[in-house]
């Protein structure tokens, strides 16, 4: 019952999406109004409405026998991880930050430490509903009259339409994740070391399921590996008072559950939470967990970009 009103309240989102597509003037740029957005560029606000949206953030329903989920476009990785771990399972690749939307990572492409074996997130994507430049609504699957939308739609940043509902695969996850951080002194010798690894699926005879890299200067870089476990003799806790960048540099081996895992870049934004204070320990006790987040971060840059704080103190 529960899913049939879920997908009754997808049918009503989008007769409202038509409403507001078509209230928009002729000529008018398309714009999304939506309260969020993980872009790094800034653009001037547009005098047109922007397409309502705001219906298309829920996960419509998840299929542990299938392993796939219904997705709205709207919908942020933070919701569908929240609906698909506990079915013990997770998306393909999750981006790093937290709003990242599931029809903003196709439409311009999404990357994460599973995507070495994964690829990217339009890979995953089973069938796509989506809003065409001419107020169409199509559903686009690799193998019906609308394929070559389905093909052509990944990085086309919203040149072709909008995502309204997508089918996504799903993978099989356990409660922990083991990492290990691997330095090397020289980047050639990282990326003949990284090239294996991928080829192989495996590092010391181990499975790898994850792997990125950060690099801290010409002589300190790192591969950091995450391989799936079952247990842990201990968790390491980023989302409060420690910061997972830094971790890099101060343990070879670590265990995150999952979900720590998944979100391990979003407490500090990378590392751009040093911008705010929110690194300076008295600053991080004082700073409320709930608020060491990366849209929390993005809006106190938009806050200082329409006022103008940090040029007045400069100065």
């Amino acid at each position: 019952m529960t899913e049939l009103l879920v997908k009754g309240d997808h049918r009503r989102a989008v007769e409202a999406l038509r409403r507001s597509y078509e209230a928009i003037p002729a000529g008018s740029p398309v714009r999304l109004a939506k309260k969020t957005s993980n872009l790094f560029r800034w653009r001037d606000p547009a005098e047109a409405p922007g397409l309502d949206v705001s219906g298309f953030d829920q996960v419509l329903s998840v299929d542990p026998e299938s392993r796939t989920a219904q997705v709205q476009g709207m919908t942020t990785y933070e919701d569908l991880v929240d609906a698909t771990l506990p079915h013990g399972l997770m998306p393909t690749v999750v981006p790093q930050l937290k709003t990242i939307t599931l029809g903003g990572a196709v439409t311009g492409l999404g990357i994460e430490s599973s995507s070495f074996r994964l690829g990217l997130p339009h890979e995953a994507v089973l069938e796509m509903e989506v809003l065409t430049g001419d107020g169409q609504i199509v559903t686009a699957t690799p193998d019906n009259e609308h394929k070559d939308l389905f093909y052509g739609f990944p990085n086309s940043y919203g040149t072709l339409g909008y995502s309204l509902r997508l089918k996504i695969d799903l993978m099989p996850v356990k409660p922990y994740v083991r990492v290990r951080h691997l330095r090397f002194e020289d980047a050639a010798e990282l990326s003949r070391a990284m090239a294996k690894i991928t080829e192989d699926g495996t590092y010391d005879g181990e499975p790898v399921d994850f792997m990125d890299g950060t690099v801290f200067s010409g002589r300190e870089q790192y591969i950091t590996i995450g391989t799936f476990a079952d247990t842990a003799p201990y968790t390491s806790d980023y989302k409060s008072q420690q910061i997972y960048y830094r971790s890099i540099q101060e343990r070879s081996v670590d265990f995150l559950t999952v979900r720590d895992y998944i979100w391990r870049w979003d407490t500090d934004w990378f590392w751009c939470s040093g911008a705010f204070g929110v690194q300076n320990p008295v600053v991080r006790r004082l700073w409320p967990d709930k608020a060491k987040r990366s849209d929390v971060y993005r809006k106190l840059v938009a806050y200082d970009r329409r006022f103008g704080v940090v040029a007045r103190v400069d100065r």
